[in-house]
């Protein structure tokens, strides 16, 4: 009996975006199911009957997981803090370029400066509305893995990053910085660094690919939402032990750059063809 009631919280679970959310509601359904389970074997139930009437009065675990995905909000913390790292930057960039005598070069560098913090603006913008979207979804698949070093790293990173926007500012401001040409294409270059460091760092704690009920979700650099709708065909390319999903969108093939695992693939397989039956019959 205990199998039925953890595939009913499995289900329950893939459907939760958050997974650090995750053990907290195991634990509230394990009890749940155990003491209604108490109660309804005092009614002369068999316990095999018993656990399928506490888990049919439950309701279907994914409409059950959609409305906890609602409730168990994905922690958007560090893209708030980036977009504030991004907007100091360019400040930042801007002010020091009004200190210096120009060359013609540092012209381009400027407004290449400013363009690439306003793309990452963008990218960072655009995954927290999908992710809010996303939270109101029923969702049948989302990646995402992250290992406690990777945890860790995601810290320290974020930490110099905030360490180094207060270390220029302050030396800005005290005055005690060499303005010139070549501090500033020094500056800018490493800001393109940290910038590109920190979007990657920042967007690793979060699904790189999501399957909702109504459509395909990729986070992975400039992010883009694909409705069942529009996959026309989709196919599985084998590399080692893994594989990478390709799919044809308006006559065109397009590959998702993760790799899946076997088990993953059988999974995405059956959802994918599920949908897409779905919507073209």
């Amino acid at each position: 009996m205990k199998d039925l009631s953890d595939s009913f919280i499995e289900k329950v679970l893939s459907a939760v975006l958050d997974t650090s959310r995750h053990q907290d509601i195991r634990d509230e359904l394990s009890d749940h199911i155990q003491l209604s389970l108490e109660e309804e074997m005092k009614k002369n139930l068999t316990e095999e009957d018993a656990i399928k009437k506490v888990l049919f009065l439950m309701g279907e675990p994914g409409d059950l997981g959609k409305k906890l995905n609602s409730v168990c909000k994905v922690d958007k913390r560090p893209l708030i803090l980036m977009d504030f790292v991004i907007i100091m930057s360019s400040i930042i960039i801007y002010a020091i370029f009004q200190l210096i005598v120009p060359k013609p070069s540092a012209y381009a560098l400027l407004l290449l400066a400013i363009s690439t913090n306003l793309l990452y603006l963008v990218v960072n913008v655009k995954f927290m509305i999908y992710l809010d979207k996303i939270e109101k979804e029923l969702i049948f698949f989302a990646e995402n893995k992250s290992t406690y070093i990777e945890k860790l790293t995601i810290k320290i990173f974020i930490g110099i990053g905030i360490a180094f926007i207060i270390l220029i500012a302050g030396i800005l401001f005290m005055g005690k910085i060499a303005v010139g040409n070549s501090n500033y294409i020094i500056m800018i270059n490493v800001n393109f660094y940290l910038g590109y460091l920190f979007m990657g760092i920042t967007h690793f704690k979060y699904p790189k690919i999501v399957l909702s009920e109504r459509g395909l979700y990729l986070m992975m650099d400039m992010p883009r939402f694909i409705p069942w709708q529009e996959i026309e065909t989709f196919e599985w390319e084998k590399k080692w032990w893994e594989y990478r999903l390709i799919y044809k969108r308006m006559g065109s093939l397009k590959k998702v750059n993760i790799q899946f695992t076997p088990v993953e693939r059988i999974l995405i397989d059956n959802i994918i063809k599920g949908r897409y039956n779905k919507f073209s019959s």
